[in-house]
């Protein structure tokens, strides 16, 4: 039994079985769920991505200002902290928010707000021009070896961390933030803790922060969305060089990007 005579040599040959049917109905399930779950994730944004610092107490910091001092963001408890992580390869996401934080910057810092800069991957040469080019006058620095980068869990820029008056990270958003984001995320900070924001200024005493009180006038972008989505770029001239609002770049410091930047006198 389960043996078959096979014709001319007088020996037996195993019996072929198929394979039982629930393992073919597995095999498809299993396959199939993958691929709902690929597809589901492709549907994503990845601002729609909860991060896990969210809720969480924002790690603290030092940073060595480009403008001379220091700032501790434990030293900051008592207001609401907006960090921008940004480069000045950033293009052209972090282009066309650069207007808008500072903007935001000279809208709220008399109401206990303090926004940071904190320049990733980035030379000192690039970002001291990409400050002066932008008007940027709120505190900026470099994050040597990323190590801040690295705690708030950055995986490219522009990344934008809203931190509540008790030093916990509220919101995270993830690429290019507009203008109507930006201000709304703000606002619900200052109105978290009873409704009277504080009106202390950034550079009031126990901030222990040391940066330029000097003020510069810019230009209010506002932030309309294109519905644009850019992909990770590899060169400048893939994109659009008037690209605005809500777009999702995640540019990388590609040596490419850096000759064009050069060539266009950036």
């Amino acid at each position: 039994m389960g043996q078959e005579q096979v014709l001319g040599t007088g020996a037996a040959a195993p019996v072929r079985r198929s394979a039982p049917w629930w393992k073919w109905a597995l095999s498809v399930g299993l396959a199939a769920g993958l691929i709902a779950l690929l597809a589901f994730g492709f549907t994503r944004s990845p601002k729609d991505i909860p991060s896990p610092l969210v809720r969480q107490p924002a790690p603290d910091f030092t940073l060595a200002l480009l403008d001379g001092g220091h700032l501790t963001l434990g030293g900051l408890r008592g207001k609401v902290v907006v960090l921008n992580f940004w480069a000045s390869w950033c293009y052209p996401a972090c282009w066309n928010e650069a207007s808008r934080l500072q903007a935001a910057w000279e809208r709220f810092r008399e109401r206990g707000v303090v926004l940071v800069g904190i320049v990733y991957q980035d030379r000192e040469q690039g970002a001291r021009e990409f400050i002066r080019k932008h008007g940027k006058t709120y505190p900026n620095g470099m994050d040597p070896r990323s190590r801040i980068a690295i705690d708030y869990g950055v995986y490219g820029v522009p990344e934008t961390f809203f931190i509540d008056r008790e030093g916990r990270i509220a919101h995270k958003h993830v690429g290019e933030i507009g203008m109507e984001v930006l201000v709304a995320r703000i606002e619900e900070l200052l109105l978290a803790s009873g409704g009277t924001p504080a009106r202390t200024s950034p550079g009031a005493p126990g901030a222990r922060a040391s940066f330029p009180a000097s003020a510069a006038s810019s230009t209010t972008d506002a932030g309309a969305g294109s519905g644009f989505l850019f992909p990770v770029v590899a060169r400048v001239d893939d994109i659009e060089p008037e690209g605005r609002g809500e777009n999702l770049t995640r540019s990388l410091p590609d040596p490419r990007m850096r000759a064009t930047s050069r060539r266009l006198g950036w």
